[in-house]
This record gives structure tokens, C-alpha cells and sequence, in this order.
């Protein structure tokens, strides 16, 4: 409902910012400015290269669909990049716009768009640079990102399918875990003196339990710890190539999850072809 809300009143303001830019470029200011308007026009690009780092783990493509799309739709009404760029970012919010404001003027300067882009490969990915350097080197920059926009809105669809078809079985794993570490923790130990006092020869199921009981009763936090830990040092080996390369091989031949992941990819590559081709 939000993105909802956001992109309609979005599109309400659009034709507005593009009518002011144009009244502008036809009615240009002054040379003679007062400084204060002068140092007023630098703040934006002075917060932008502040906010240059702020984006460590990328965007959302929600964000970058809204990006796309209205960067496309300002331009096929025959803005400039430059004034485009910043009629999107006064509709964007946090270190997003930020970063468009440093991209804006990083192409005032001289740089092309997918230039400026590449400078932050964690906010932008290959393709949405490559389909800008598409558009720029063909010069149908605003049909690129068009085509853009849809690509990555179908990938979000698909995202999000698989991520709905794996939630039913996440939730189950998640809660027999739990149920196994509470009973492993506060049910087993009790048992154990009654095991203990029966002095019989236990199965050896049960003696597994009961030593899992134990050792959780006295290293708990150590293997908490230790998971925590462990799943950190996988998240920062996953943005190493060779890691990534050898995970991407195992995963791939996962007998249920390398066929889902196959088909997922295979369906990328065949949307993100289409999209290549039609810009051309």
C-alpha cells in the first residue's frame, strides 16, 4: 500500500517538477546570482558526496523499478539527463537520493550515466548499468529504461513467488528447531536423573539425546555464539568470487533446490535476453 501511495502521488507531482524545469530552461536566471542562491545550489551536491558511502547493501528493485520508470517517463517528455536526474531524486527519500545527487552531478560534469552508476556497484547491479550504456550508446536511453522497469518488475514477481513457495517450509524448520533446543534444554536434563537412577543400559538414541542435553546445558551460549559467528563469516565469504563460485556449484546440485534454482535462472536469463534485445 505504501509503494502504492508513493508512486501515485509521484506521478501527481511529475508533471509539475517537468513544467517548472521547462519554465526554467526557457527563462534561465541571471548570471549575476546572489551568492547565497549560489551556495544554496551546492548544498544538494555537498549532502550527495557525504551520502556517497551510505548505501552499503544496495537498494530494494522496488526502488529501482521506481527509479527506472520515472527517470524513463521524465525523459520521453524531452527533459535533459541532468535535469531529469534531479527532478527524480526530490522524490526519492535517504541515501538513495543521495546517491542521485552525486550521480546528477557527476554527469553535469561530464561523465556519462553509466559511468557515474558503476561508481557504486552496491547500489546498482551490471544489468542496470549495462542496459543504461545500451541506451546511451544507441541513444534510445529512455526506451532502455523503460524496458528496465518491466524486466525488473517481472523479477521482483518471480522473487517474490519463490520466496512465498519457501516461507510454509522455513516456518516448520524454524519451529522444530525451537522445539527441539527448548525440549533438548529444559525437558532432557530432568530425565536424565531418572535415567541415571534406573542404572539400566539406555538405547543409543537416547544416550545421544541425553549427551546433547548435557553439552547444551553447559556450552549454550558458546553454541550460540558460535552459529552467530558462523553465519557471519558465511555472509562476508559469499561476497568473495571464488567462495561464491564454489557455494553457486554445491547449491546447483542440491537434488530439490538446485532444480528450483536452475529454473529461477534460467527464467532470469530469458527475461533479461528479451529486454537486451528489444533495446537493442
Amino acid at each position: 500500500m505504501e509503494k502504492d501511495k508513493l508512486q501515485i502521488e509521484t506521478e501527481k507531482k511529475l508533471p509539475e517538477e517537468v513544467d517548472k524545469s521547462a519554465a526554467i530552461a526557457e527563462n534561465p536566471p541571471p548570471k549575476n546570482q546572489p551568492e547565497e542562491s549560489k551556495e544554496s545550489e551546492k548544498e544538494p551536491k555537498e549532502k550527495a558526496k557525504r551520502g556517497k558511502n551510505f548505501l552499503l547493501f544496495g537498494i530494494s528493485l522496488n526502488e529501482k523499478v521506481f527509479l527506472a520508470k520515472h527517470l524513463s517517463t521524465i525523459l520521453k517528455a524531452g527533459m535533459d539527463l541532468p535535469e531529469s536526474l534531479r527532478i527524480v531524486q526530490r522524490q526519492l527519500h535517504g541515501g538513495l537520493k543521495n546517491v542521485l545527487g552525486d550521480v546528477s552531478a557527476k554527469v553535469e560534469g561530464g561523465k556519462s550515466l553509466n559511468v557515474a552508476l558503476s561508481e557504486y556497484p552496491n547500489v546498482f547491479d551490471p544489468l542496470f548499468i549495462n542496459m543504461v550504456k545500451v541506451g546511451e550508446k544507441s541513444g534510445t536511453l529512455d526506451q532502455s529504461l523503460h524496458y528496465l522497469s518491466i524486466q525488473l518488475s517481472k523479477d521482483a514477481k518471480l522473487i517474490s513467488k519463490v520466496k512465498s513457495a519457501a516461507l510454509y517450509p522455513l516456518i516448520v524448520l524454524s519451529a522444530a528447531v525451537v522445539v527441539g533446543g527448548g525440549v533438548s534444554y529444559f525437558v532432557l536434563p530432568k530425565l536424565t536423573k531418572l535415567f541415571t537412577s534406573f542404572k539400566a543400559d539406555l538405547p543409543l538414541a537416547t544416550k545421544i539425546l541425553l549427551a546433547i542435553s548435557n553439552n547444551l546445558q553447559h556450552y549454550g551460549l558458546w553454541w550460540l555464539a558460535g552459529i552467530i559467528l558462523a553465519i557471519i563469516l558465511f555472509s562476508v565469504l559469499l561476497r568473495v568470487r571464488f567462495f561464491r563460485a564454489i557455494w553457486n556449484n554445491v547449491t546447483l546440485h542440491t537434488p530439490v533446490a538446485g532444480k528450483i534454482i536452475i529454473s529461477l535462472n534460467l527464467a532470469r536469463f530469458s527475461l533479461t535476453l528479451g529486454t537486451l534485445l528489444k533495446s537493442g
